[in-house]
């Protein structure tokens, strides 16, 4: 018997056997493999090939088997966006060392700050959790810039989710009345997530795109109804204001609502309502409803905003300086384009600054999408001048790279650079991004606590760590988490990968335990403990769990199986705030050896 494996995999010892077996008996042989490593790694489907040959009588017979196994790394995929501006001539470094497979290696560089929705489409394409505002925020890339040439994939990457995706999933998401819940149709929908929704199918079918006539009908009836509905705080009235300014733009007549949600700011936040997005949709929906000098007076705190720097920046209910500014820009571009045109350059580097360091998330990446592009139509191409890229390697060498002639010339790079160095000629302001996607060639060492902590421990029905596991045991995971130095840490993202050779353990329903609360039958894993779950995603090589987390530990468990013998890799499992990309948290890796079954 001999085996022959792609080059995923090496195989431990003799690849082939010599086994004698008895008429109407068995044999079996066993082979050790094990994937290969290092610069030789290789990820994706391996296949094993097995051949059984018989000599009898000067013949030979033989018969063949091939089966398939999965080669994954012990990293999740994960997408880095480097953006910033330059005069002259930068030098930025390379930051992963990724494996080939699936990395996807872009540069981009532009007179215009367009160039950043080259990173931020790639990073909403790989997005891994798909709330209704992060599903409505993957489709913005392939809805707005689907139309531009110079944003067409590099080498058949990913484009992103597609709109027709995307409407079948918000189908199976809207109640009745036309509003959208978090993760499914519910009676009470998600205020924000609708009315995010809704924008989308309006901006898609004013894009000529097939958009369902019914869903955008029900849609509009959930605005009527939410823009007329008394707004408890500053971030409902924010909703409410956005969702009054979409009518607007259907030719609703919005008068009265927008009058009713002025009295409330005014009794309610008197000094600081004028410099918030609801300033920004209020002067949207007075400059289409022809009342231009009630318009001009709104809109003018918020777009000098646009050109302060060193902003605090903070988080909170959908709402951050850069949702803020984008919106803002969006809004100019759109409606107010002579004054949107006159915005210096240093407007548009404040507000590309909290992408530069890395605090964008989903619904900001889509925001600052959709603002650019309005603002490069608005503005056009007429500054265009000589840009350029250039890899450098490890020993300083330095290749140029042939960059397409478009608006935003984008290019795949090669492997292994240390630097990129980005040129523009004269005094222009050029901006560049960088996008790393894949998988990082080595998990981390060390364990990371930045605002939050977890705690992923394999533990057996006593709560006693595990020392020795065989195929078909059942192992209790237990995770703790905690927020760090602040009270609480909403959006939560737990995505907890699972070692080869295991799988998640379903139940239809737990009994509880003493001083737990039960689970419910909707929860397949049965998960037990007291932190209080909204949503668990069971994939296949990782369970993802959704929540928040406050000063006092929480903990949680569910189950796996071993279901393979060998030695494996354990993944560090992960947390991380889904809109406060730096408050995030990692355990340590390890190694788990699982044994054969007791004969």
């Amino acid at each position: 018997v001999t085996l022959a494996v792609s080059p995923h995999l090496e195989v431990v010892g003799d690849a082939t056997q010599k086994l004698e077996i008895a008429e109407l008996r068995e044999g079996v042989a066993l082979f050790r493999v094990k994937a290969r490593d290092g610069a030789a790694a290789q990820l994706g489907s391996a296949t094993l090939d097995f051949t059984a040959s018989l000599s009898d009588k000067g013949s030979t017979k033989s018969a063949k088997l091939a089966t398939d196994t999965s080669v994954r790394p012990a990293t999740p995929h994960a997408t880095v966006v480097t953006v910033g501006s330059f005069k002259g001539s930068i030098e930025v470094p390379v930051q992963r060392d990724l494996h080939d497979a699936f990395a996807r290696r872009e540069a981009a560089v532009s007179p215009l700050p367009l160039v950043a929705a080259a990173g931020l489409s790639a990073y909403l394409a790989d997005y891994p959790h798909l709330c209704t505002e992060q599903l409505v925020s993957a489709a913005i890339p392939a809805l707005v810039l689907g139309k531009r040439p110079e944003f067409a994939p590099i080498g058949g990457a990913k484009k992103g989710r597609g709109l027709d995706e995307v409407i079948r999933v918000l189908r199976t998401r809207q109640n009745a009345e036309g509003g959208f819940g978090l993760w499914a149709a519910s009676v009470q929908p998600d205020e924000f997530a609708s009315v995010h929704a809704i924008q989308l199918l309006l901006e898609a079918r004013e894009r000529g795109e097939p958009v369902p006539q019914d869903m955008v009908q029900l849609g509009l009836d959930y605005l009527q109804q939410l823009a007329a509905s008394p707004a408890k705080d500053l971030y409902r009235a924010r909703t409410r204001a956005q969702a009054a300014y979409l009518l607007t733009r259907q030719g609703v007549v919005t008068t009265a609502m927008l009058t009713s949600l002025r009295e409330t700011l005014d009794a309610k936040y008197p000094k600081k309502w004028q410099d918030d997005l609801v300033a920004v949709w209020l002067a949207a929906s007075y400059q289409l409803l022809k009342q231009e000098s009630l318009a001009a007076q709104l809109i003018a705190p918020p777009a000098e905003q646009l050109v302060k720097r060193g902003q605090p920046f903070a988080y909170v209910d959908y709402y951050d300086p850069l949702i803020r500014d984008a919106a803002t820009l969006y809004v100019l571009s759109r409606h107010f384009p002579a004054r949107a045109k006159t915005l210096p350059a240093e407007s548009m580097i404040a507000m590309m600054k909290p992408v530069a360091d890395n605090r964008f998330n989903t619904l900001s990446a889509a925001w600052t999408i959709l603002a650019l592009d309005a603002y490069a139509a608005n503005v056009g191409a007429g500054t265009l001048g000589k840009m350029s890229i250039a890899e450098i390697d490890a020993r300083g060498q330095a290749k140029a790279l042939a960059l397409p002639d478009n608006l935003v010339p984008r290019v795949a790079f090669s492997p292994g650079m240390a630097r990129l160095r980005f040129g523009s000629d004269g005094d222009l302001t050029g901006y560049y991004a960088i996008t790393e996607s894949g998988f990082d060639r080595a998990p981390p060492k060390s364990e990371l606590k930045n605002g939050v902590e977890i705690i992923r421990e394999y533990v057996d029905d006593k709560g006693n760590p595990l020392k020795s596991i065989r195929i078909g045991d059942e192992v209790v995971v237990r995770v703790r988490l905690r927020a760090v130095d602040r009270d609480f840490v909403p959006n939560l993202a737990i995505v907890d990968l699972l070692p080869g050779g295991f799988e998640p353990v379903l139940q239809t329903q737990s009994a509880p335990r003493e001083g737990e609360s039960a689970a419910a039958p909707s929860n397949p894993l049965g998960t037990r403990g007291n932190w209080n779950m909204e949503y668990a995603d069971i994939r296949e090589d990782r369970v993802v769990f959704y929540g928040s987390a406050n000063r006092n530990t929480a903990e949680f468990s569910y189950r796996i199986k071993a279901t393979n013998a060998g030695q494996f890799t354990v993944p560090p499992a992960y947390a991380e705030s889904m809109y406060e990309r730096g408050v995030q948290a990692r355990s340590t890796a390890g190694v788990l050896k699982v044994e054969k079954a007791a004969r």
